[in-house]
């Protein structure tokens, strides 16, 4: 009878082929979630670029949109009032004595006279909209871009 043991058993780097089989299994499930996770956030980044953020006429837009609101507060802290429209904040708002740009179109910006996007008769626009109640007023702003509404802006004061 044979009673040696076999010197192949006793090497502690060498495993069972069960041992093995799980050890690969361990690294291709790890491997296969790496790669999930790198196409999750190719999908993430591809997506916040495309987005409306990434798009330089809209960022545009909300940087005409800050001009008109900037103007509004200053009308509000000479009259003590809202304006009742757009227009009449225009000696506040005009850049180099001109009215601000329409990024789209290149026009000068305009009010919608509607809070409802149409496009294409909407883009680049501006809604403004005066608000009051019996204790306070304030104002709505609503911001147009190429896909819809871009920003709503809300300001007031109680009285």
């Amino acid at each position: 009878m044979y009673t040696e043991k076999d010197p192949r058993s006793s090497n502690p780097l060498r495993g069972s082929h069960t041992q093995l089989y799980e050890l690969e299994r361990e690294q291709r499930y790890a491997s296969a979630l790496i790669r999930y996770a790198l196409a999750l956030m190719c999908f993430v980044i591809l997506a916040v670029l495309i987005s409306g953020q990434a798009y330089p006429k809209d960022r545009a837009m909300r940087i005409q949109a800050n001009q008109f609101e900037r103007a509004i507060q200053h009308y509000f802290a000479d009259e003590m009032d809202f304006p009742e429209q757009l227009a009449d904040v225009s000696q506040y708002v005009l850049l180099d004595g001109q009215w601000p740009r329409n990024p789209y179109s290149g026009q000068p910006i305009r009010e919608t006279g509607s809070e409802y996007f149409t496009a294409p008769d909407s883009i680049g626009m501006l809604h403004y909209e005066r608000l009051e109640t019996a204790d306070s007023a304030g104002y709505r702003l609503v911001v147009f871009g190429r896909r819809g509404v871009l920003d709503t802006r809300w300001g007031g004061q109680t009285r």
